[in-house]
Order: C-alpha cells, then sequence, then structure tokens
C-alpha cells in the first residue's frame, strides 16, 4: 500500500517560507490531516499548516520544541472537538536546515517519535500521527506514520501548486520501472519538455464517448501518467453512432462496453499500463473509491449531476480536475438552424482556482432538472407524460448533436492546458471557451464565490467525504450557490 500526504500550493509555499525564516535554526509546523484508505493508497489529505511563532516554540540549529502551551491547546482540541473519531490525525512538520539533498530523521527525531508514540497510546486510544522532515530547501523529505506498534513510511508527498509535484520520500516506495524513452524521444528534443513531470500521476478518466475518447488518445499518446495506473468510467455501451466519434473503435465492438474497448486501446499502445475499468456512473461508491485515489481527474461528462460529482471529489480529496464539455446547438424554432457550435476547459487545482461551480463548468438550472427526473415516483412521470411534457423534462438519454472535429479541437485545447499545469508553465485561472464557426478560442477570468460550498470560505478541500447523491435526493434540497454579493479571487 502507498502512504501519500497531499497539500496545496499555499500549505507548501508556507512550510518553505518557515524553514527560510527560521534558518540555520530548525523551525517546526503542525497540521491536523484526514486520513482515507482508498484501495492501494493510503491518504493523508492536509489543507492547512499552523506555522508556530516565538512565544509557541523553542529553536536551535539542531532541535526544536513545541512549548507546552501550545501542546495543551492543539491536542486538546483534536479530543474535543471528536476529530480523531473523525477520521483526522496529527502532523508534526520541522526542517533539518543543516541537510540538503536527502532529508531523513536524527536519532533525537526517533527518541521523540518513540516519546510521542507513548503519549498517543494513553491519551489518544494509540491513534497513529505523522512526522514529516524536510530538508533546507524543501525539496527532499522523510516521512512516517507512527502507530502503535509500527512504523510506515511515508512514500510521497504531492503539492497541488503552480505545478502538481511530487516528492518521493527517502527509504519510501519507489516504481520499479522506467518509461519507454524511446516512445517520446521526439518529444523530449523540446526544449523544457521533462517526461518525468508527466509520467508519474494515477491518471482517471470519466466519460469515454466522443471527447472523452480523444482525450484518452492524446494521454496516451503523450505518456501523461506513463508510470502511474490508468482509471476508466463509464457505463455505457458502443452504439453505431459512435463510430464516428471515438477513433479508435469499430464495427466489431458495437455492443461492447466502452470500458472495454478503451482498454483495449491502451493495452495495445502501451502493454506495461495497469487499466482498471468501471462501468457504472461517476457518481456510485466503486467509481468514486477509484477516482478520489487518482491524482488527476479528466472529466468528459455530460451531465450536470456528473460534473457536481468530479468537483465534489477534486475538493474534497484535492485532486487537480480537468473538464471538458462540448457540443452542438441547434435553434428548433427557426429552421433547424445551428445557433453555436462550442466547447470549454477548465482546470480546477483546489486551493488556487475557481471550482466548477464558480467558472460556470456548472449550469444550476441544468442541475436542478437532472435531480428532478431522480426525485420523481411513477404517478409523477405519469402526469408529465400524458401533459406533454415526457420527452422535453424526463429523457435523459435522448441523442444530442456532436462531432469529431469539434471534439478534438476542445480535447486538444484542455490537454494542452493540463499539460502547461504539469510542465510547470503556471495555473491559468482562466476558462477556455472554443467557438467553431468563428474558430476562435476565448479566455474567460473567474472568481471564486465566498460563499461557494465547494471553494469558498466554508469549503470541502480536503475533507475526504464522498459525493452523496441518495442524500440530494432523498431531501429535495438544491446544494448548489446562488448570486452572492461579493466575491473574492482564489
Amino acid at each position: 500500500m502507498l502512504t501519500v500526504v497531499r497539500t496545496t500550493g499555499a500549505v507548501y509555499e508556507a512550510i518553505k517560507q518557515d524553514i527560510d525564516h527560521y534558518a540555520p535554526k530548525e523551525t517546526m509546523l503542525f497540521s491536523r490531516a484526514r486520513q482515507v484508505r482508498l484501495g492501494d493508497r493510503e491518504l493523508y489529505l492536509m489543507p492547512e499548516v499552523i506555522a508556530l511563532d516565538e512565544d509557541e516554540a523553542w529553536r536551535s540549529s539542531g532541535l526544536t520544541q513545541p512549548s507546552p502551551v501550545f501542546q495543551q491547546w492543539f491536542y486538546g482540541s483534536l479530543k474535543k472537538e471528536g476529530l480523531l473519531d473523525q477520521g483526522y490525525r496529527v502532523v508534526t512538520i520541522h526542517s533539518h536546515p543543516f541537510q540538503t539533498g536527502e532529508a531523513s530523521f536524527s536519532a533525537v527525531d526517533r527518541e521523540t517519535m518513540a516519546r510521542d508514540r507513548e503519549v498517543y497510546g494513553k491519551a489518544y486510544d494509540g491513534h497513529d500521527f505523522v512526522w514529516l522532515v524536510f530538508d533546507r530547501d524543501a525539496r527532499s523529505f522523510e516521512g512516517a506514520v507512527v502507530r502503535r506498534k509500527s512504523e510506515t513510511k511515508v512514500d510521497a508527498f504531492v503539492v497541488l501548486g503552480d505545478q502538481l509535484r511530487r516528492l518521493t520520500g527517502t527509504g519510501g516506495a519507489k516504481s520499479g520501472m522506467d518509461y519507454p524513452r524511446e516512445l517520446y524521444s521526439r518529444m523530449m528534443l523540446i526544449p523544457r519538455w521533462d517526461q518525468e513531470r508527466i509520467s508519474w500521476p494515477k491518471v482517471a478518466v470519466v466519460g469515454l464517448g466522443g471527447l472523452g475518447s480523444v482525450v484518452l488518445q492524446a494521454v496516451t499518446g503523450l505518456g501523461i501518467g506513463d508510470l502511474g495506473d490508468l482509471v476508466l468510467v463509464d457505463q455505457d455501451v458502443v452504439e453505431a453512432s459512435n463510430l464516428s466519434r471515438i477513433p479508435y473503435a469499430s464495427y466489431h465492438d458495437i455492443g461492447c462496453r466502452k470500458t472495454i474497448v478503451a482498454r483495449r486501446y491502451v493495452q495495445g499502445a502501451r502493454p506495461y499500463r495497469k487499466v482498471t475499468t468501471i462501468d457504472k456512473p461517476c457518481d456510485t461508491a466503486e467509481a468514486q473509491q477509484e477516482i478520489a485515489s487518482a491524482d488527476l481527474i479528466l472529466g468528459c461528462v455530460d451531465s450536470e449531476v456528473a460534473r457536481a460529482c468530479l468537483n465534489h471529489l477534486a475538493a474534497s480529496f484535492l485532486v487537480p480536475l480537468l473538464d471538458l464539455g462540448a457540443g452542438v446547438i441547434i435553434d428548433r424554432f427557426a429552421g433547424e438552424r445551428v445557433v453555436l457550435s462550442s466547447g470549454q476547459a477548465r482546470l480546477f487545482i483546489p486551493g488556487a482556482t475557481p471550482c466548477l461551480l464558480c467558472n460556470m463548468g456548472i449550469r444550476p438550472e441544468g442541475f436542478d432538472r437532472e435531480l428532478a427526473r431522480l426525485r420523481m415516483d411513477a404517478k409523477e412521470k405519469d402526469l408529465l407524460e400524458r401533459a406533454g411534457y415526457l420527452q422535453d423534462f424526463l429523457v435523459e438519454d435522448a441523442p444530442q448533436p456532436s462531432v469529431y472535429n469539434l471534439n478534438a479541437s476542445v480535447g486538444a485545447a484542455g490537454v494542452t492546458l493540463l499539460l502547461r499545469y504539469l510542465l510547470g508553465g503556471g495555473v491559468d485561472y482562466h476558462a477556455l471557451h472554443f467557438n467553431m464557426e468563428a474558430m476562435a478560442f476565448e479566455k474567460i477570468l473567474t472568481k471564486s464565490r465566498e460563499h461557494c460550498p465547494v471553494c469558498g470560505c466554508d469549503s470541502l478541500l480536503g475533507v475526504g467525504d464522498f459525493f452523496d447523491l441518495e442524500s440530494l435526493v432523498a431531501e429535495k434540497r438544491y446544494p448548489l450557490p446562488r448570486s452572492q454579493k461579493g466575491s473574492t479571487s482564489p
């Protein structure tokens, strides 16, 4: 099982600034991280950190100790607020300013960890805790999850900052394989191209229709996540109409699961890749487990409820989300003319950019309609059908206009946006809008709403909770934000 700490760019910068501020003395910070086990991963989600001031810690070049007053407040609050029972764990972070390159625990660290194990065993029912030590530049770390009678190495420290960064822990598990360089030799001739930066993430592609298939081709060809696992999520089967939009599908695939066809394509192109397929909607428990464990989510869905689910998972489990959509709008009251052929690409980096609720990625009225369908009983559906509204309101699977070149254009733009982030080109706060008739892309700048339940002041950031569609339907309530007065930048 891999043990991974996930955090935001703001937390990582706070750690680096604290190390710089107190060097050459050691520094110390504390956090409360939500512990979640997903498949073969144990995650510690750390969306915030507490830096100790001069009165809260004693520091020297070889030792830092928190004050008794701070310890009493911090540890006491965990028990008083019931956070330990909710899955939260203490994370102790300190620095070794005398180390550069490969950080490692000292003998004093080991003694302190052993003492903390005794304290936790008596006062906190033996709950495990996490220790992290960074070198002078915060480019290397060693981490451990300390339990009552055992200790587990932290394998990776993943940061959602101006790029998706992974620090590999000293002594932690490392990949036993390298990416096949000959496959990417032409791309590696490009200045500043770094194949290693884009090869490590576990990637989840949700939606394998016309748009999702071209995105999957791009991800496979570029080697994004080449050394990580690949998760494919779609509940549909291939139909004849898909053959004009799914480039790797054939007549023989009609009636087959889209996930099966996609997996066959990927393993034909990259036979060493581990591919997991989920033939269920993304809001099901099985799908959410796999999606939340990924390091990148690529959403190519055509449902507002599905987008709300991915938006929730991205914030709650600290996973970057690339959201893509494309469609042809027809005015059926004006001679069946095309009004607009367009698509959008948005990158939601939890803790940095606006979520899909704030950047026009989720239409509230569409979400309302989809929830209303799920809430209706047989009598209500019968009434709407007899009133003539069934076709317009209840049918979810009515065919929608779609064309390959629109999907390809939007998919390529979205993957390019993602590559810029992965290769360290910075975070783009804009949503991209493509107008096929005008052959033009437009950047739309958006802001996080102050009261957004996903990325606002009372956000879902790092809480480790799943999207609960059943409760939304049962409670018949609408959880998405309406217009708020005032807004704040992300």
